[in-house]
């Protein structure tokens, strides 16, 4: 009894411990949230214009309110090493403190000075950490370039599966059945339900790596060995895709409408015998298509009954003079008819028709669970897979996707290959490419070294609509070309807006290492230069660009034209924009090019002018603070286009900046802007003048305005008050910073403005 009553009162004192040591949890759960609401709050004090990100002028200014001073004391924060402190902030040195930045970093520092202290010993010991990690790099690829100039390629050789032995005799190197994570299924997924999964992305790419391997695998077209991070969809498709995702025996595919040749009239064809088929195109290559024989029929075969629903009247009159059929399993690549057959050693004449029923796409071999697509990939096939993964998954990363839940419609997989007349469909608004298109978040461009998706008609036209539709992201990705002896590259990614959690100053960051130059060729682009594969695509897009007019008409002609010249204006000046900030730092504004040949034949002020039909424009030079000047910012007044209606441009920290350059661009302003958003925050070189000149010529009609010159130390009530003078008459919305000027102060709104006294 005892015994019971103590463990009991055991129990319950465990009960009780449990109890306050949760409570004691939740109540520093609590603290830290209130803490972080506060930070929240003073965040938002600290950043002027409201980007998302403190520069060094902002929080110069901040701290000198009275309450920043309170709140950093609380802390037990010396300000007096104001600068240390923004630099132990601003933890991946981009000249700005991110909103996660400064969360993470209070929370970090919370408890004083000596917080601080060991803060700042574990970013120097990083920052040597980084560096010796890249001088080691250096002297990596100084030793490795030795031997001779660089000149093809860097791609790690990868061990043949026989020779994975190793010098002990025993097997390092393991390789699993990779068709085991396959299996045929019927399926019943619409084209649209076919994007795959990131997770399913690392399948393929795993495949081709042991595949390639495995099966020794050879480039199609010129036959020579490929090793895994050399695939490339076609070379996927011929080997893989194609094999896989047709019907096992006994169905495979039809051939009908042969004729037996004059020298092998008596020849008996049975099943197994080889049937290949050459391109002769590429006859130095492997055939085009190679099987082996399943069935063969004869005009009086008991089985022509059985697929009179394959065949057309058309097959049907060819058979009687061509009665032959042979149904064949593939093995590698396609048939065709257009090239000459081998079977048994004889040539014969190509089929009449190949016929495929009940094939899958590549996606439903994958996986039965259907899945709408989230971003669209517009990309060339000539890509090798293993990089167009990486692209996809630096891409989830940035964007913060969990690879297992993010969809990607990819064509190659997507699409049935072997029946691609029913997912094409008649006209490219039916295709599985526009309802794709449609459906989807967003596009991600995949670019290879030689941009070579610029080229291709089906590109263009789906960047096109994503431009045009206005609503969908748009993500353009590389992984760019490397030369022996140097390091794997990284992933480069631009893209129209910044990544979540990120500023526009991080964004400028993230994207000056992407090779812009590679958007040379799209900002020369022209839709009815497209290439196509399938020369009845290109039939299609064009019929649909006119209107759905007949193009043998004058008016579908006239129609085309006119569409034409204002898709293509489109497309082009979007990428020029795109291309902006890091052609403006690179001085190639006026000198766009893509290669030596190319000098002088893209100016990118002229291109975006041109674009009647733009509406809205965002663009972000801020932080640019050594190359934006004064003829930058010319260059881009005289590029504005004329019809523009929203306007939002950011020059933050661009300290080289003067009055001549915003007088430069307050003349150009459209005469139909209804919202405008200016930050010049932190330009030091700005006076009354340059305010004084904008407001003189701000449109009549804006109904939003935002202005930020915080820090604009020689800017004060003259400015102010002309631009208090001048405001838009119709003005709905006005909100303008003014602090560490003459002004010092802000305004969040149009009544506050009008009744400040200068």
């Amino acid at each position: 009894m005892v015994n019971s009553i103590a463990a009991l009162l055991s129990d319950v004192q465990m009960q009780v411990r449990l109890k306050e040591k949760t409570d004691l949890m939740h109540r520093e759960i609590d603290s830290k949230r209130e803490f972080v609401d506060k930070l929240h709050h003073v965040f938002e004090e600290f950043d002027q214009n409201g980007n998302g990100a403190i520069s060094w002028t902002e929080f110069e200014l901040a701290l000198q309110d009275p309450r920043m001073h309170a709140f950093l004391t609380a802390m037990e924060l010396e300000i007096s090493d104001a600068h240390g402190l923004f630099q132990v902030l601003d933890t991946d040195q981009a000249g700005s403190i991110e909103y996660e930045e400064f969360i993470l970093g209070c929370l970090r520092l919370r408890g004083g000075a000596k917080s601080m202290d060991m803060v700042k010993l574990q970013m120097g010991q990083e920052a040597m950490r980084h560096n010796l990690g890249k001088l080691l790099n250096d002297l990596q690829d100084l030793v490795q370039g030795v031997g001779g100039p660089p000149s093809s390629p860097k791609r790690p050789r990868r061990p043949h599966a026989a020779e994975c032995e190793a010098e002990d005799g025993k097997q390092k190197c393991t390789s699993n059945n990779y068709s085991e994570l396959y299996s045929w299924r019927s399926s019943s997924l619409t084209v649209e339900q076919r994007a795959v999964t990131g997770s399913e992305l690392a399948m393929i790419r795993d495949t081709v790596d042991r595949a390639c391997v495995e099966e020794g695998w050879h480039e199609a077209r010129s036959g020579k060995k490929l090793w895994p991070e050399q695939v490339n969809l076609y070379d996927f498709a011929y080997h893989h895709i194609l094999p896989s995702t047709l019907p096992p025996p006994p169905q495979g595919a039809l051939l009908t409408g042969l004729v037996p040749p004059q020298n092998a009239q008596d020849l008996q064809l049975v099943a197994g015998m080889e049937v290949i088929q050459f391109d002769l195109a590429h006859s130095e290559g492997l055939p085009s298509g190679q099987g082996y024989v399943l069935e063969v029929y004869s005009a009086d075969s008991s089985q022509q009954a059985e697929e009179a629903d394959w065949l057309t009247d058309e097959d049907i009159e060819i058979g009687q003079a061509r009665p032959l059929r042979v149904r064949v399993q593939i093995t590698k690549g396609r048939f065709s008819t257009l090239g000459g057959l081998r079977i048994a050693g004889a040539d014969w004449d190509p089929p009449s028709r190949v016929l495929v029923r009940g094939s899958l796409s590549y996606k439903e071999l994958l996986s039965a669970t259907p899945h709408t697509p989230q971003w669209y990939c517009s990309h060339w096939w000539g890509e090798a897979v293993f990089d167009f993964v990486d692209c996809c998954d630096e891409h989830q990363r940035l964007r913060q996707l969990d690879p297992a839940l993010t969809t990607y419609w990819v064509c190659g997989y997507a699409n049935r290959q072997h029946e691609l007349s029913h997912d094409l469909g008649e006209e490219a608004q039916s295709s599985a490419f526009h309802s794709a298109l449609e459906l989807s978040h967003g596009v991600l461009l995949i670019l290879d070294n030689t941009a070579k998706p610029f080229s291709r008609i089906w590109c263009d036209y789906e960047l096109y609509f994503t431009i045009t539709e206005g609503t969908k992201e748009l993500d353009i990705v590389t992984k760019p070309f490397v030369l022996e002896g140097a390091r794997e590259p990284s992933v480069e990614l631009l893209s129209k807006s910044p990544m979540p959690g990120e500023s526009s100053v991080a964004q400028s960051k993230r994207e000056a290492n992407f090779p812009v130059s590679l958007l040379a060729q799209g900002v020369l682009a022209r839709l009815e230069d497209g290439e196509a594969s399938v020369p009845e695509d290109k039939a299609k897009i064009l019929y649909n660009m006119s209107g759905n007019r007949s193009l043998d008409s004058q008016e579908g002609q006239e129609c085309l034209r006119r569409n034409l010249e204002k898709a293509n204006n489109s497309l082009n000046s979007s990428l020029a924009l795109l291309a902006w900030p890091q052609a403006m730092h690179r001085g190639l504004l006026l000198n766009f090019a893509q290669s030596e040949e190319d000098q002088g034949r893209l100016e990118l002020p002229a291109v975006l002018a041109a674009e009647e039909g733009m509406r809205c424009l965002e663009l972000s030079l801020a932080h640019f603070t050594e190359s934006c000047k004064d003829k930058d910012l010319e260059l881009l007044a005289q590029g504005l286009p004329p019809n523009l209606e929203e306007l939002s441009l950011s020059f933050e920290g661009c300290d080289k900046i003067t009055d001549v350059g915003l007088k430069a661009l307050a003349q150009k302003l459209s005469p139909g802007l209804q919202k405008l958003y200016l930050d010049f925050v932190g330009c030091l070189l700005l006076t009354d003048a340059g305010l004084v000149s904008l407001a003189r010529h701000l449109p009549a009609g804006v109904k939003e305005l935002q202005l930020h010159f915080a820090g604009c130390s020689r800017v004060g009530s003259p400015g102010a008050t002309a631009l208090k003078q001048q405001l838009p008459a119709g003005l709905l919305s006005f909100k303008a910073s003014f602090k560490g000027t003459g002004v010092n102060r802000n305004f969040f709104n149009l009544q506050s403005f009008r009744s400040f006294n200068s």
